[in-house]
């Protein structure tokens, strides 16, 4: 009986190209089914959103106090709102609306009322960068719809900085969970047959920042483990049997809310080292 490997050096020639990849096609950004959080009706309270709003470090009350954010009932019905609201009330400092990490979204909307002059905020980023964005209503008496679309990366929350007026009103705060982007991982290498025992140089891609580890039949790579990646590395690897070997990678994104994670395959011809070492 012919050994596997002079089979395979038999059916597969030196001019094969061995590199099979298989990984995932990028995609934009797409968004789930809105999340509407409406702050109550007569019993004012945060839905099941999720969300969570902070002064100063401190849950917001449910009862309106000068210089505080407050859930509250006033002017429901006025100015567009619909019973319960955020009521920012001659505020000094930051007021922090932070999403859920399951729903995090690339923007949001509320509608605003009674908003006088120019009203600030900030919207962090999961990347840690900020962004700044004003308020300001036409119609004060009437109230409309503020939207936030941000630049396609992930909003972790938003704050308002401050008031220049005396009050106004947030209501229905609506977004939408962002569908992470897809990403493609690739192994490419210049050799068309790899040699048993011969140190190869392989070349990992990926379309992210993040880790990539590097296996053959299954077991790591040594030196090619949970590598950081930005966009290509390079790996050595020294097959030590013969034959069609599976190599792959794995890699897994710096921010999995904004990237997912992808993986290749490759097929690797491996022929017994013709130099003596």
């Amino acid at each position: 009986m012919k050994r596997a490997g002079s089979l395979i050096r038999k059916n597969f020639p030196s001019a094969l190209i061995w590199a099979i990849a298989l990984s995932v096609i990028p995609i934009s950004h797409s968004s789930a089914a809105p999340i509407v959080e409406s702050f109550g009706n007569g019993s004012c309270a945060i839905q099941t959103s999720g969300l969570t709003i902070q002064q100063n470090g401190t849950s917001i009350p449910t009862t309106m106090t000068y210089a505080r954010a407050s859930l509250t009932s006033s002017y429901g019905g006025s100015y567009g709102l619909t019973s319960c609201n955020i009521q920012i009330y001659t505020i000094n400092s930051n007021v922090v609306f932070t999403f859920p990490t399951n729903s995090q979204p690339t923007s949001f909307s509320f509608w605003s009322g009674a908003v006088d002059g120019l009203q600030p905020g900030t919207v962090t980023y999961s990347d840690l960068t900020t962004e700044t964005f004003t308020v300001k209503n036409d119609s004060p008496s009437v109230g409309e719809l503020f939207t936030f679309n941000g630049n396609g990366k992930i909003i972790t929350s938003f704050h308002i900085n401050g008031i220049s007026g005396d009050l106004w009103m947030i209501d229905n705060l609506t977004w939408s969970a962002a569908v992470a982007t897809a990403t493609t991982t690739s192994i490419s290498s210049g050799a068309a047959v790899f040699s048993k025992g011969a140190i190869s140089t392989l070349t990992l891609s990926a379309t992210a920042s993040g880790k990539i580890t590097l296996f053959a039949i299954g077991k790591r790579v040594p030196g090619c483990i949970s590598r950081a990646i930005t966009s290509s590395i390079t790996c050595s690897w020294r097959p030590g049997v013969q034959g069609a070997i599976q190599l792959s990678a794995v890699f897994t994104p710096s921010s999995s809310a904004q990237f997912s994670s992808s993986s290749a395959l490759m097929t690797a011809l491996v022929r017994k080292r013709a130099a003596l070492r």
